[in-house]
C-alpha cells in the first residue's frame, strides 16, 4: 500500500479496526459529557431564574417575619388538631398567593406596570385572604399557641375594653363591609395612586391595609357558624358580596373606556413591559372588573351553602341559650370554625 494511503475496510486489519471502534466510544463518550454538561447548565439557569423571582424586590424584614410566623402557627396548629386536607390546602394557596405578590419581583413589575398592579390588589385584596379566611384558620392557630398563653394572654386581652371596642369597630358587618369597599376606591384615585407609588411608606400602608381589610371581610362573610356566635347573619353574607362587588365593576368599567391616561406615574416611573398606555389602563379597568366580581360571586355561592346548611338545623339548636351546661357544647362548635373577639 502506498505511503500515507487510508486502508479501505476490506484491507483493514484487526488493529485498524480497533482504533476505529476507540475513536468512536470516545466521540460518543464527549458527546453524553457536552449534553450532560449543557443539562447542568439548563437546570442551574432555571435554579437561578426561580430564585431571581422569589427574591423580594425591596425586602422588608417585618413583612416576612409575619408571613413566617403566621405560616409556622398554622403548621404547629395542624399537628395538634384534625383539620381536613381541603382546608390545608385553601390556606396554604392563600399564603402562597400572598407571598408571589408581596415578597417576590412581581411586587418590582406591580411598581412599573398599572395592570400587574390591578393584579397584585386583586390577589391581596380578594383571592388570597378569601381562600386563607375559607380555611377557617382561627382556631387552628388558638390551638396552637400554649394553653397558658390561651388562658391568660388572650382571654385576659379579649375582655379588656380596648380590645372590645376596637372589635366592636373592625369587626362591625357594616363598616367592615364600606371599609372594603372603600380602601379600593380610595387607592384608585389618580392621587392617591402616584403619592403611594413615589412614598414607599404609602405604598406599603396601601398594600397592608387592603390585605388586612379582606381578611376581616371574608372573615365575616365565610363564617359557617349561626348568628350568634357569628357576627354576619347568614342571608347578609350572600347579599354582601354583591352589594360590595357593585362599585368596583363600576370603577373598573370607567377605567377600561377611559380615552386618557389617568395614571401618568407609571410612565413617570418607566413601564416594565412594552404596551401601550391605553392598553395596559383598559387591562387594569378589565382585571379590577370582571376578575375581582367573579371571586366575590364565588364568595356569594359559597356563602349560599351555609345558609342552605344553617337552615336545615333544628330551631332550637341556633337559638341555643348560652347556659353553664351548653358551654362545652359552644366551645366545641367554635373549634370547628373560627371566633371574632366579641364585643
Amino acid at each position: 500500500m502506498p505511503q500515507g494511503a487510508r486502508p479501505t475496510p476490506e484491507l483493514a486489519g484487526p488493529a485498524d479496526k480497533g482504533g476505529a471502534r476507540r475513536q468512536h466510544h470516545i466521540r460518543a463518550r464527549r458527546n453524553e459529557l457536552e449534553s450532560a454538561t449543557e443539562a447542568r447548565r439548563v437546570e442551574r439557569y432555571a435554579v437561578l431564574t426561580m430564585l431571581y423571582w422569589l427574591t423580594p424586590y425591596e425586602f422588608s424584614p417585618t413583612l416576612l417575619g409575619v408571613w413566617l410566623f403566621v405560616a409556622l402557627l398554622y403548621a404547629r396548629g395542624v399537628r395538634k388538631r384534625r383539620v381536613p386536607r381541603a382546608r390545608q390546602w385553601s390556606f396554604w394557596t392563600g399564603m402562597a398567593f400572598a407571598y408571589i405578590t408581596l415578597l417576590t419581583r412581581f411586587d418590582f413589575y406591580a411598581l412599573h406596570q398599572f395592570f400587574i398592579d390591578r393584579i397584585q390588589q386583586v390577589v391581596m385584596h380578594h383571592l388570597a385572604p378569601m381562600l386563607i379566611m375559607l380555611a377557617y384558620p382561627l382556631s387552628t392557630w388558638r390551638t396552637a399557641l400554649p394553653i397558658r398563653w390561651r388562658a391568660r394572654g388572650i382571654a385576659a386581652i379579649g375582655r379588656s375594653t380596648p380590645a372590645r371596642i376596637a372589635a366592636a369597630l373592625l369587626f362591625n358587618p357594616t363598616l367592615a363591609t364600606l371599609l372594603f369597599v372603600a380602601l379600593v376606591l380610595v387607592w384608585l384615585i389618580p392621587r392617591a395612586m402616584t403619592l403611594a407609588m413615589l412614598d414607599w411608606r404609602l405604598y406599603w400602608l396601601m398594600n397592608a391595609s387592603m390585605l388586612v381589610s379582606g381578611l376581616i371581610y371574608w372573615g365575616l362573610v365565610l363564617d359557617h357558624r349561626s348568628r350568634p356566635p357569628a357576627r354576619m347573619a347568614p342571608g347578609m353574607r350572600v347579599l354582601s358580596p354583591v352589594l360590595s362587588m357593585t362599585p368596583q365593576i363600576v370603577a373598573g368599567a370607567l377605567i377600561t373606556f377611559h380615552r386618557t391616561d389617568l395614571y401618568p406615574i407609571f410612565s413617570i416611573c418607566g413601564r416594565a413591559l412594552d404596551v401601550n398606555v391605553l392598553t395596559d389602563q383598559q387591562i387594569g379597568g378589565l382585571i379590577t372588573w370582571i376578575p375581582a366580581s367573579m371571586i366575590e360571586s364565588v364568595a356569594a355561592l359559597i356563602a349560599l351553602g351555609i345558609w342552605a346548611r344553617l337552615s336545615q338545623r333544628p330551631r332550637g339548636r341556633q337559638r341555643r341559650v348560652r347556659s353553664d351546661g351548653d358551654r362545652f357544647a359552644d366551645l366545641k362548635e367554635r373549634d370547628q370554625g373560627h371566633e371574632f373577639i366579641r364585643p
